[in-house]
């Protein structure tokens, strides 16, 4: 079964509403194990998700520099 895109906003909010839960006595303690399991699953995905991006913006960045160094002329020319 494959998941749906879920916006990070939209996962950080569904995080702290979990944790307004767990932490205002809103939650049983029948509940809790389920309610931190949940939790703990929208802390990895936004882990990933920041880590996902990381790599595509060092990704862009490198490639970016490698553009401007191609662009820019040598030293040897210069002269």
């Amino acid at each position: 079964m494959s998941e749906s895109f879920v916006p990070y906003e939209e996962l950080v909010a569904e995080l702290n509403q979990l944790l307004a839960r767990i932490e205002g006595d809103q939650t049983s303690v029948d509940e809790l194990g389920q309610a931190v399991g949940e939790a703990y699953d929208k802390v990895s995905a936004l882990k990933q998700r920041l880590s996902a991006t990381e790599t595509q913006l060092r990704e862009v960045i490198a490639l970016r520099e490698d553009n401007l160094a191609e662009e820019r002329p040598s030293s040897d020319t210069e002269h």
